[in-house]
């Protein structure tokens, strides 16, 4: 539920951008964000998934998410069934962890 709760921490607080790692838009209150606040979310935006995330809504939920978010926005999808954390245990950890620092420098 880190990812539906960092959505909602941006939409009530002004920050200098959003990283959302395999997540719904929310499991109700307090963390759900409707698509019309997602969308009025101006900072950027990073959305990461697996491919075949083992929580099988997510993969889909992820990428309609990258779509109703208004630019800059980016989307990464890592192959295999791992779920937040355990992607950077995965074979492709490193490149998962340079992602995310990439992202961080950007917004200095």
């Amino acid at each position: 539920m880190g990812g539906s709760t960092c959505l909602r921490a941006a939409v009530e607080y002004d920050l200098e951008g959003l990283v959302v790692i395999g997540s719904l838009m929310g499991n109700g209150a307090p963390t759900t964000t409707s698509p019309e606040e997602l969308a009025a979310l101006a900072m950027p935006k990073l959305f990461i998934t697996t491919e075949n995330d083992r929580y099988e809504p997510i993969p889909a939920a992820v990428e309609d998410m990258y779509e109703i978010a208004q630019e800059p926005k980016q989307f990464r999808d890592f192959p295999g069934e791992a779920h937040g954390t355990e992607m950077f245990d995965q074979p492709y950890g490193e490149e998962f962890t340079a992602e995310l620092v990439a992202f961080l420098e950007m917004l200095r």
